[in-house]
């Protein structure tokens, strides 16, 4: 084998991961946006519900139960901001390069994978990148290190905000049942 057809080997596979992550980024996306429509749904119909369950009840209760319930709302509240929270900074994209104070003389390295460097590309500069792209698998190398980086942060986000979701539905069966003991007192 050639080294320039085992150089393009080589390049074939590390584009194929690079593609493995980049749908594994598509997943987390899609699986974080699901999961926020699903937990506003939940919370709003929930809210609603309390609302109609409540209505007369509420205003007779004894002042104990009045803070029981208030206080598992205010944590139903803020269990579902977290979930938000962290369901969307999987979607929310993230921001380019940051250049330091010192990296300012450098000259700034553009990277035709990167949508917002080819923004600031000129057609020029683009056809003279993805050359040294097709050239040099370094650029591969690097989307993909930055790529897996952004998938495994997506993949923290989203677990935490799937716990906070159980935390999430055990407040809402206490609450649930806190209603139905109300409603038989």
């Amino acid at each position: 084998m050639k080294q320039d057809e085992l150089k393009l080997m080589h390049r074939e596979e590390k584009q194929k991961i690079h593609d493995g992550i980049q749908e594994q980024i598509r997943v987390f996306d899609s699986k974080a946006s699901t999961f926020l429509a699903t937990v506003g749904i939940m919370f709003s119909i929930t809210t609603s519900l309390f609302g109609l369950l409540l209505k007369e009840d509420f205003s007779t209760l004894h002042w104990s139960y009045k803070m029981i319930f208030i206080i598992l709302l205010a944590l139903l509240m803020v269990t579902t901001g977290i979930i938000f929270y962290f369901s969307a900074n999987v979607i929310v994209p993230r921001e380019g390069k940051k250049t330091s104070n010192n990296d300012k003389d450098k000259k700034e390295e553009l990277h035709p994978t990167f949508y917002k460097d080819v923004t600031k590309m000129t057609k020029e500069s683009f056809r003279e990148n993805v050359y040294k792209h097709v050239l040099d698998d370094t650029l591969l190398v690097n989307q993909i290190l930055s790529i897996a980086d952004i998938c495994d942060k997506k993949s923290k986000n989203l677990r935490i905000a799937f716990k906070y979701f159980r935390v999430f539905i055990a407040l809402l069966f206490l609450i649930v049942l806190f209603i139905i003991i109300i409603k038989f007192i």
